[in-house]
């Protein structure tokens, strides 16, 4: 196990916790990404980071990153957890999600997510539209693990 890149992955979890941007844009590398794989693309680079960040924190009150279980390899942290978290209009999320990260020169370089991303814009509050059936996902699609 790296102890390094278990470290770099622990504190930049506590900074997404503290629901503080810019502490989590310092332990991210400058040309480092985020995919959450249920987007068709990466969100490359601080300044569309900040963007894609700004969007979810501003609308969470509370964060807590439950990890299950997890392994390192190198530079490489792969982990089951849980995002548990409340939102500023009353919502409740408990998304499981698998997530893969790698360290490059002590920051989170790539980070990718994979979680149900319905019951996660169901949590936010977010209507979506499901382009495969042609109309808008219902309270049905959306109840698993919404709390």
């Amino acid at each position: 196990m790296n102890d390094k890149t278990l470290e770099v992955v622990q504190t930049m979890f506590a900074a997404w916790e503290s629901l503080d941007m810019e502490a989590v844009l310092q332990n991210w590398h400058e040309d480092g990404y985020l995919w959450s794989m249920m987007n068709t693309e990466k969100t490359q680079g601080h300044e569309k980071l900040r963007e894609h960040l700004n969007r979810l924190m501003s609308t969470c009150t509370r964060l807590n990153i439950e990890v299950q279980n997890y392994v390192v390899n190198g530079d490489t942290y792969m982990c089951e957890c849980i995002d548990d978290f409340d939102t500023e209009t009353g919502g409740h999320g408990y998304i499981p999600t698998a997530r893969v990260m790698t360290v490059r020169d002590g920051k989170v370089d790539q980070w990718r997510d994979y979680y149900n991303r319905a019951t996660l814009m169901a949590a936010m509050g977010v209507e979506e539209f499901d382009p495969k059936q042609g109309k808008k996902l219902m309270p049905e699609d959306k109840k698993f693990f919404v709390l």
